[in-house]
């Protein structure tokens, strides 16, 4: 195996170990793993297959050091390596202008201040979230993450460094491989089979353009992806947020962030969706951000 390190710059305000504790921790994050303070990951570009190591140089410097390991590597495929991990760690999206003007909120400014340098984590494909989303509905986490390593370790491939295996992700094509049964036999439903089946289908029949997603504003991609069967407000709007990367989503309907907001804003009683949308509309343009800190909030109490 070959490999090459890069570097990419931090931004100002970044707190990497605190992002690594929120993925390690998370059921949602079923592909990437937690190492020795490392984040890890396999990809497949430009058709070859990389192993990811992503890790902070420390408190006092000012980048990430990224190592690419494959059978080959080569120049133009580390520059798409850098460009995914800044997709997927949101380092080039303008939080800090935002963290600093809602902190002095004085209720959920306790939130950012306890997790200060915190960012969003997306996944690794807009496909991922899609089926992820649709698996993660109405069933409990560690029950979706189960299912969820189920069907990664029937179709993903996977590359094994020390004896190690690392996957690189849902494939389309190889999800579109099994059949409503075998996809039931991995403990989905009816309705999940048949709507992971005619969403991958769609995909690959180019019926469901997901690079348009990033061409329509939020109510144009929550409308566009909602035209599919099994797909509804609160999947459209998780697909959004961790597949594009948007920043203004907020799922005011996830039972978390009705108790978090309801914990924070001391509410003796669970909130509707309507009254966290309320409360929300002082945090335009940074509703995805404080929706992880609720997540990771509610993570760590659990713990």
């Amino acid at each position: 195996m070959r490999q090459k390190i890069i570097r990419i710059n931090k931004p100002s305000i970044y707190n990497f170990d605190l992002i690594l504790r929120y993925i390690k921790n998370s059921p949602s994050f079923v592909i990437e793993k937690v190492i020795e303070n490392t984040y890890c990951r396999a990809f497949i570009i430009g058709g070859r297959t990389y192993l990811v190591l992503v890790r902070d140089e420390g408190i006092d410097s000012k980048y990430l050091e990224v190592k690419v390991i494959g059978e080959e590597v080569k120049n133009n495929q580390v520059q798409l390596v850098k460009e995914k991990i800044i997709t997927i760690f949101c380092l080039e999206q303008d939080i800090n202008k935002a963290q600093k003007s809602i902190a002095n909120e004085s209720k959920i400014g306790k939130l950012i201040k306890m997790y200060e340098g915190f960012r969003p984590v997306l996944l690794g494909s807009v496909y991922e979230s899609i089926i992820w989303a649709i698996i993660g509905q109405q069933i409990s986490a560690k029950v979706a993450h189960r299912i969820k390593k189920s069907l990664l370790e029937k179709t993903g491939a996977k590359i094994i460094i020390n004896n190690c295996e690392y996957y690189t992700g849902l494939c389309p094509h190889k999800v579109m491989k099994l059949n409503i049964n075998q996809l039931r036999d991995l403990k989905l439903s009816q309705r999940k089979a048949e709507y992971i089946h005619e969403i991958t289908k769609a995909i690959i029949d180019e019926e469901l353009d997901l690079s348009c997603l990033y061409l329509l504003d939020r109510e144009g991609g929550c409308s566009y992806l909602m035209k599919h069967r099994g797909i509804g407000k609160w999947t459209a709007e998780s697909i959004l947020m961790r597949g594009i990367g948007r920043q203004d989503i907020l799922p005011a309907g996830d039972l978390i962030i009705r108790k978090v907001v309801g914990e924070i804003y001391e509410y003796n009683e669970l909130l509707t969706e309507s009254q966290v949308r309320k409360i929300s509309t002082q945090w335009k343009t940074a509703e995805t951000w404080i929706t992880h800190l609720c997540w990771f909030y509610m993570q760590e109490k659990i713990l």
